[in-house]
């Protein structure tokens, strides 16, 4: 059977950003503004034009904020950390590393937004294969006083996945079983954590433990989609491998009725089932899963060439 390894949870960025065209036009002010009311205007500009993935107009505005003289910290900050954004997701990690670092070190600077940069300049420092430097960032994100949950717990999950790659399973464990049991973590990242330390107790041969933490995942209150039905497959190719096909089955059943699961998961849930209906010697329901993996809109491409290849083994 074909399962979901440990899921990275990188690149979850603070901000979202893209590239369109759209003239640079000067917020109107009254006269006599202060420097904040300036920043605050300029500031919401350059959101205005990043929502319209409008990249260099939006780096202009960021830019004139940086620089605009008497203007608070809090808004220097907020212009860094979304230029930064801006520059990573234009390729430019050296500038977008320079921004993150100006935030990190301004004094006054808000937690919150240090720990962004912190927690983005990590991500930053991974993809570049800097890992020293990637864990750092991201443990001083955890240890930041002020900082909040969510911030934490992304960071938690990250430095626990950067573990993982390294071999180091107990610390991996320890980082995902904190993000578990910590106060004011989002589902979404409760989930992730569960998920990844079921994998990682599955790798181990500790099934009993595996099972109970996708079983947590999938019935976590408010655990997105995406969560859940991974966790329900790893949960049924699990069982099939135990032996418990009608377990297993339901399981995959439940992932590819699950609304707003991926294409990726459903995919993977009827590639599964269908292997498990054929073990059964159920070939027409084997032959009808396979089908729907070929046909589904945004299945992976090496699932659907494994489906074809279980038709042809099945005589179609």
């Amino acid at each position: 059977m074909s399962r979901s390894h440990l899921t990275v949870f990188r690149l979850v960025l603070i901000l979202f950003l893209g590239v369109a065209g759209v003239c640079l036009v000067k917020p109107s002010s009254a006269a006599g503004a202060t420097a904040e009311e300036e920043a605050v205007s300029w500031y919401n500009r350059g959101v205005d034009f990043s929502d319209q993935h409008d990249y260099a107009n939006a780096i202009d505005v960021f830019t004139r904020v940086i620089e605009l003289p008497g203007a608070p910290a809090e808004w220097i900050v907020k212009a860094l950390v979304y230029r930064g954004v801006i520059y990573g997701k234009q390729g430019q990690a050296e500038r977008a590393i320079a921004d993150y670092t100006r935030v990190i070190e301004l004094p006054g600077a808000p937690a919150e937004q240090v720990g962004k940069a912190l927690y983005n300049r990590g991500n930053t420092y991974g993809r570049q294969g800097q890992t020293e430097r990637e864990i750092a960032d991201y443990t001083r994100v955890i240890e930041l006083p002020g900082a909040p949950a969510k911030q934490v717990a992304q960071a938690l999950v990250n430095r626990g996945i950067t573990y993982s790659e390294q071999g180091q399973t107990e610390l991996e464990i320890a980082d995902f079983t904190r993000v578990i049991e910590l106060p004011g973590a989002p589902a979404e990242q409760i989930a992730a954590a569960l998920y990844n330390r079921g994998v990682t107790y599955g790798e181990q041969g500790q099934t009993e433990l595996e099972i109970a933490d996708y079983t947590r995942a999938a019935e976590l209150p408010g655990a997105p989609a995406e969560w859940v039905a991974q966790a329900l497959v790893n949960r049924g190719i699990t069982y099939g491998g135990q032996g418990q096909a009608e377990r297993a089955i339901a399981d995959f059943t439940r992932a590819i009725g699950l609304e707003g699961a991926p294409a990726e998961q459903v995919a993977m849930a009827l590639y599964n089932r269908g292997v498990t209906y054929g073990e059964q010697g159920q070939r027409e329901r084997a032959i009808a899963d396979c089908t729907r993996v070929i046909e589904l809109p945004g299945a992976p491409a090496d699932l659907v060439a494994m489906a074809k290849k279980l038709l042809q083994a099945l005589g179609q």
